[in-house]
C-alpha cells in the first residue's frame, strides 16, 4: 500500500488576469525524485529542486504563444521536450536561456501529450490517437499522421508505464458522452517494442546451431536479423549468439556487413577480435577503425575484458618471459657488438645510444589484453593499396605507440631463445614487418617532425643496419654451404681421420 508523506508548498501560483484557466498544467520528474519540472497553463516551464524548494531554471515562450503540453525530461539525451500551440515541438537543454533560439519542429497533427517513462525515448501521443517515437517523428516532422479514433471519440486521459520491458498505454476515451477505458489499444497501432529477452534469443540460436541440416545462408539471415534488432533496441544485444555465429565459420563481412560496426559501437572487443580473425573480407576502413579503437583503449579497461584465451595466454608468455633481458642473437646484439660494425661519426654515436636503450630493457608498451587485440589487427586480411590512405587518419601518438609495439614483437621474435612454434593466434614475422613498413610509409614525414619519435627512428635505423649486415653475412655462408654440397666426399676414409675444410 502506498504511504502518504507530509506535504509542503513547492511554489506559489499567481493568477493571470488575462487567463481564467491559469494554474499548473503538469508536474514531471526530472533526473531524479528530488528534481521536478513544473509547467504552468500559460507560457512557463520551471525546474525545481524539491528538497530546497528553490527554482533552478525557468524558460518562457514568446507573448502570444502557449504551452499546450507539459514538459518532460529525456534522460537519454539530457534534454527537455515540450509542445507549444499544439503542433510545435520544442527541445532544449538546461544551459539554454531563450526557447526561441533552441530546436523546434512543426508537425502536421495536434499533439495531446508527450510521455517519457523508464528511461526510454519520449513517446508522442496525437489527439486523434496516433503514436510516434519522438526520434522517428523528428526524422520527418511533416510525415502524415493517421487518425486512429473515430470522429465521435476523443482522448481524455492517457498514462504510460513499463511492464516486462514493454511500454503500455492506458487510455480513457470519451465516446458519445460516455467514458470508456481501453488498455493497450494504441500500442497495437505502432511498431512493437522489443519483448523477447536476450537470454531467450541466445538459447534459440544455440539450439539452431546444434542442428546438422542448417545452411550458411540461414545463419547469415539470422545474424542480419539479430544485428537489426540490436541496432533498433539499445537494451538488446545477443553477444553469445553473435560469437557462436562467428565461430560457426558460416559468416563473413559481405553476408552481415553491420556486425563488426555494431560490435565497435557496443564496445564488444571480443567479438571484434573474432571477426578480425575469422572474416577474410573486412574493408580496410573498418580495420583502421578497429585499430584506432584498440589503441585508444586504456590498458586498465582492456585488462578487465574477456578476450580469446589463446591470444591472451600467448602475449602473457611473451611479455613475462625471463629471456627478455638476454642478448639478442639474431643480428641485434648488445652495444659492444654494434660498435664494431659502425664508424665513430656523430650520427653513428646517436644510433648506438638508441640501440643501447632498446636492448638494455625490452618492455612491451601495452598490456597483454590490449596486445592480443592488436595482434588481431596484424592477422586481418588487407590490401596495402586500400589500407594506406586510411592509416593516415591516425595521429602521431597512436602511430608511435603502435610502432613501438611492432618493434617489441619483432625483437622478441628475433631472439634465438624464443620458441619457433608460435600460437595460432600469434602474428607471423612477415605480418609484423609488413605493418612496420606500411606505418612508416603512411607517417614517415610526420614522425620525422615529432620530437618523441626521434629516438625510436634512430634505434630503428641502427636495427635495420644490423639486420642488413646479418643477412649479407648469411648470404655468404649460404654460398659456401652450397659449394660444400658440390664437393665430392672421399669414400675410403678409414677408421680415423682429421679433415680441415677452409671456407674463406
Amino acid at each position: 500500500m502506498a504511504a502518504l508523506y507530509e506535504g509542503y508548498t513547492l511554489c506559489g501560483l499567481t493568477p493571470d488576469q488575462n487567463n481564467s484557466s491559469s494554474g499548473i498544467d503538469g508536474i514531471e520528474e526530472e533526473r531524479d525524485s528530488d528534481h521536478v519540472i513544473v509547467t504552468d497553463s500559460n507560457r512557463t516551464v520551471t525546474l525545481y529542486k524539491v528538497s530546497d524548494q528553490k527554482p533552478l531554471g525557468s524558460w518562457t515562450v514568446k507573448q502570444g504563444q502557449t504551452l499546450t503540453c507539459s514538459a518532460v525530461f529525456n534522460s537519454q539525451a539530457n534534454e527537455y521536450v515540450a509542445v507549444s500551440d499544439n503542433k510545435v515541438i520544442r527541445i532544449w537543454k538546461e544551459g539554454d536561456v531563450l526557447l526561441d533560439k533552441t530546436f523546434k519542429a512543426t508537425v502536421k497533427a495536434d499533439i495531446w501529450k508527450v510521455h517519457c517513462a523508464g528511461g526510454e525515448q519520449p513517446i508522442v501521443l496525437f489527439r486523434r490517437g496516433a503514436v510516434r517515437q519522438l526520434e522517428h517523428l523528428l526524422s520527418d516532422p511533416q510525415q502524415p499522421i493517421e487518425d486512429v479514433l473515430a470522429e465521435e471519440e476523443a482522448v481524455r486521459l492517457c498514462l504510460l508505464s513499463m511492464f516486462e520491458r514493454k511500454l503500455c498505454f492506458c487510455t480513457l476515451i470519451l465516446i458519445l458522452s460516455s467514458l470508456f477505458l481501453c488498455r493497450d489499444q494504441l500500442v497495437k497501432r505502432r511498431h512493437p517494442f522489443p519483448s523477447p529477452l536476450t537470454e531467450e534469443v541466445q538459447k534459440e540460436v544455440a539450439e539452431l546451431l546444434s542442428r546438422q541440416d542448417i545452411q550458411d545462408l540461414q545463419l547469415g539471415k539470422l545474424a542480419s536479423v539479430l544485428v537489426c534488432r540490436s541496432q533498433a533496441d539499445p537494451h538488446f544485444y545477443a553477444h553469445s549468439s553473435f560469437v557462436q555465429l562467428v565461430h560457426s565459420q558460416s559468416l563473413c563481412h559481405s553476408v552481415c556487413p553491420d556486425l563488426l560496426p555494431l560490435a565497435l559501437e557496443r564496445k564488444d572487443y571480443f567479438l571484434c577480435q573474432m571477426c578480425l580473425l575469422g572474416f577474410p573480407d573486412i574493408p580496410e576502413v573498418l580495420t583502421c577503425t578497429c585499430l584506432k579503437a584498440f589503441i585508444c583503449l586504456p590498458d586498465v579497461d582492456a585488462e578487465k575484458m574477456c578476450l580469446e584465451p589463446d591470444s591472451v595466454s600467448f602475449m602473457e608468455t611473451l611479455i613475462t618471459s625471463q629471456h627478455c633481458q638476454g642478448d639478442l642473437q639474431n643480428g641485434f646484439s648488445p652495444p659492444s657488438r654494434v660498435e664494431e660494425a659502425h664508424s665513430d661519426t656523430a650520427n653513428d654515436q646517436q644510433t648506438r645510444e638508441g640501440s643501447e636503450k632498446a636492448t638494455s630493457r625490452l618492455v612491451c608498451p601495452v598490456g597483454s589484453h590490449k596486445a592480443a587485440l592488436l595482434n588481431g589487427i596484424l592477422q586481418a586480411a588487407y590490401s596495402d593499396t586500400f589500407l594506406l590512405p586510411h592509416l593516415k587518419d591516425l595521429n602521431s601518438q597512436h602511430v608511435l605507440l603502435f610502432l613501438r609495439y611492432l618493434q617489441f614483437l619483432y625483437l622478441r621474435y628475433s631472439q634465438d631463445t624464443f620458441p619457433q612454434a608460435h600460437s595460432e593466434r600469434a602474428p607471423s614475422l612477415h605480418q609484423i614487418l609488413d605493418w612496420i613498413c606500411m606505418m612508416l610509409d603512411a607517417h614517415f614525414t610526420v614522425l620525422v617532425m615529432t620530437p618523441e619519435a626521434k629516438g625510436f627512428l634512430l634505434n630503428l635505423h641502427g636495427f635495420v643496419q644490423s639486420q642488413v649486415k646479418l643477412f649479407s653475412e648469411l648470404g655468404k655462408i649460404e654460398g659456401s654451404l652450397q659449394e660444400l654440397q658440390k664437393m665430392k666426399r672421399k669414400q675410403d676414409v678409414g677408421q680415423y681421420s682429421i679433415e680441415i675444410i677452409e671456407i674463406f
